[in-house]
């Protein structure tokens, strides 16, 4: 048997309502290197409006593990299978290389010639906030925050639980914000600008390419289909909703804060300084001048930034109780919580650097 005979293939596949996603590829077992790099799966995504293929090298899908995959037998002399990994990984990877399924209708002129939606005709500017500036300012920041007030706590459960509670709830947020923004999307508020709209386009277009272009009232709506700008730019502006920037901001900043007041007893059962509630607020604060921005260079619409604080500042809370024994009980929320003992909250405690610790060994 020779190598080309002997080969396994992968495949695996999600589907919705909206889309159809299906990878496979060629894995040859025995071959040499250069031919397992030259074969090149595809990944194929099919909507109602559209069916497009994305080829992706050896090199990517390397970074995309499978979640699922059958193969043909294998003898003990052959190189094992390629690990297992997470699904959501692959998902997500596959959702930031491809173009949003929704049809998006959008009017351009009314009767008059007039703009219909001006908010949507911004010009395309640079960012204020770069997007390796945010992730770099969400994360972060409020991690080496954490790392530096271990100089007054001294605990490694509770810089342990700080840092990972940060990931959770940024981890989180990534995957709810970047499916809504995918599936979902809107527009930018300098579509237009980067559209470049032709409506002659509308009649030359092909029936089913066709079927929601010169719609609606008086035949004013159309779809991306008239577009003749850059298409990675026309899909990122059909990506609006929510805010990727305000989402990380929030998700991070907010936990930040969650844990000045579990360690400075801000919201407690006394009347305390001032600077406490300043020190409270200040994370809280750049996370709001992140979305802020976003409103000054165009690049998104005020529900759209609203709705990624939304999001973040739920992780952040839910994050936040996961990793401590509470969020806003004076007793309670500055207590970091272990993975395999559960928090007995009637068991004796003992002062530690000014705050107040379980002694787990008197459990």
């Amino acid at each position: 048997m020779n190598s080309d005979q002997l080969a396994q293939r992968v495949s695996t596949s999600y589907s919705s309502p909206w889309f159809k996603v299906s990878v496979s590829f060629d894995f040859p077992t025995w071959g040499s290197k250069a031919e397992a790099d030259a074969k090149v799966p595809v990944v194929k995504m099919s909507s109602a409006d559209d069916m497009s293929e994305l080829l992706l090298s050896k090199s990517v899908l390397d970074t995309v593990p499978l979640a699922s995959q059958t193969t043909s037998p294998t003898t003990s002399n052959e190189p094992p299978p390629p690990p297992p990994a997470s699904t959501v990984d692959r998902v997500i990877a596959i959702l930031y290389l491809s173009k949003p399924p929704a049809s998006r209708s959008f009017a351009v002129f009314n009767h008059n010639n007039e703009v219909v939606y001006p908010q949507f005709a911004f010009p395309l500017r640079d960012e204020i906030i770069p997007s390796w500036l945010a992730i770099f300012l969400g994360p972060f920041v409020p991690v080496v925050i954490l790392v530096l007030l271990q100089l007054y706590v001294r605990s490694f459960w509770d810089a342990n639980n700080a840092i990972f509670g940060v990931l959770y709830s940024l981890s989180n947020s990534v995957v709810f914000q970047v499916i809504i923004k995918w599936l979902i999307g809107g527009l930018r508020p300098h579509f237009l600008d980067v559209c470049k709209p032709d409506l002659s386009l509308a009649k030359t277009l092909p029936p089913h390419k066709s079927a929601y272009i010169a719609s609606g009232f008086n035949n004013m709506y159309y779809t991306r289909e008239i577009c003749t700008g850059d298409p990675r730019q026309i899909n990122d502006a059909l990506s609006s909703f929510p805010s990727g920037h305000t989402t990380a901001g929030f998700a991070g900043f907010v936990f930040l804060s969650l844990y000045m007041n579990g360690k400075f007893k801000i919201f407690s059962h006394q009347h305390t300084q001032l600077w406490k509630m300043h020190l409270f607020y200040a994370p809280i604060l750049v996370a709001t001048l992140i979305g802020g921005a976003l409103t000054i260079d165009a690049f998104h619409n005020w529900y759209d930034i609203l709705a990624g604080a939304a999001i973040g500042t739920t992780m952040a809370f839910s994050a936040y109780r996961m990793t401590y024994a509470a969020v806003f009980d004076p007793r309670y929320n500055h207590i970091p919580l272990h993975r395999n003992r559960p928090f007995d909250y009637d068991a004796i405690v003992t002062s530690n650097s000014g705050l107040t610790y379980l002694d787990h060994s008197r459990l």
